[in-house]
Formats: C-alpha cells, structure tokens, sequence
C-alpha cells in the first residue's frame, strides 16, 4: 500500500490485547505480541504516544516480560547470555540502576582524576578516565 493513507488502529483494542498477551508466562519479547500484527514492533512506541491507555499497557507489559525473561533464565529455558544481551529493553529498574552505577563510576574516576591533577600529575599522559582504578588505590582519601 506504498503512497497510501497510514493505516489506523484501534489503540485501545492493542492496548487491551497487549494486557492479555502480556499475562502469559511465555510472553518474553514484544516480537512474539506483533509476529502476526500488520505494524511492526517500532510501532508500540508511537502508539504508546498518541494513546494513553496503550503508554499504560506497554510499560506493564514490559514488566511482565522482564518478569517472565527472568523466571525463563532462572530455569534455565533462556540462556544468560541472551537474557543480558535485551534485558535493558523491558527492565527499567534495571535500566535506572545501571546508568546510576555508571554516573558513579563516572564521578569516583573524575574525582580521582582531579586529584591527581592537584598533586600535579597530569591525567591526560595516563589516559585518566580509563586508567584511574590502579592510581586511586594510591591515592590518600583522608583528605
């Protein structure tokens, strides 16, 4: 249908299928929600913009699958490694916790690098940022 009006959808209809859809333990990736939809999974998000109760219906549905990707991998029906490779795209707590701990890992690596720059040395011909970890442990923090 290239050139054609943009199809419409009932967004209310999806957003009460996703709940649905989204209840069952086997649901683990929203691909399985829109393998037989005519949109495609980049869609949810515009849908999700222009209707409230879907916005609503996707972040639960997203709970539910981080839920049930974690049971999966817990009983060993999901590897690991696959589990770890899309975890941020459901998870959000796990997406919070993450970039809080890399803000601080940020931060410590800055602070030491204002540090070494008091005592004079200079950070850039140590490449601070990343090699900071083996000079902070010199470092006296007392102070």
């Amino acid at each position: 249908m290239a050139g054609g009006r943009p199809q419409e959808y009932d967004y209310i209809q999806e957003a009460k299928d996703l709940e649905e859809w989204s209840k069952q333990t086997s649901s683990v990736c929203l691909y399985q929600f829109v393998y037989n939809k005519a949109y495609f999974a980049e869609d949810l998000s515009q849908f999700a913009n222009k209707c409230p109760q879907f916005s609503s219906a996707l972040k639960k549905a997203k709970q539910r699958i981080a839920y049930n990707r974690f049971h999966e991998m817990n009983l060993g029906k999901i590897k690991e490694s696959a589990y770890h490779r899309s975890a941020r795209l459901y998870d959000k707590m796990l997406v919070k916790q993450e970039d809080d701990d890399k803000d601080a890992d940020i931060e410590r690596k800055l602070k030491a690098a204002s540090k070494l720059a008091e005592t004079g040395f200079s950070p850039i011909y140590y490449n601070a940022l990343d090699k900071t970890d083996d000079l902070v442990k010199n470092i006296d923090h007392s102070k």
